[in-house]
């Protein structure tokens, strides 16, 4: 499985410091090595982004487009094993 977005602007919002509500997806990579890799994969995309190193427990705001020109914003959170995207973010240290 891939996810492909296609990010038109990144902020980060450093370790602890929101959580991502309103989720429409998830991925655990606790037992499962393949996820594990997606998770890392994203993570590290949307670190290089920004020019910063990967952190655990942070989330991020994403601005996409999709190939009919439609913006959205999302949040993608990740964990030691987790990963999640949302439509909303709570910003509050945890």
């Amino acid at each position: 499985m891939l996810i492909n977005l296609n990010y038109r602007a990144v902020r980060r919002f450093p370790y602890r410091t929101a959580t991502v509500t309103n989720r429409i997806y998830s991925l655990d990579g606790h037992r499962d090595d393949a996820n594990m890799r997606l998770i890392e994969s994203q993570h590290r995309n949307l670190a290089m982004q920004l020019d910063t190193s990967m952190n655990n427990h942070e989330a991020y705001e994403v601005e996409t487009e999709d190939c009919f020109g439609n913006v959205a914003k999302l949040y993608i959170e990740f964990s030691d094993f987790f990963m999640c995207i949302g439509t909303h973010i709570e910003i509050k240290d945890w």
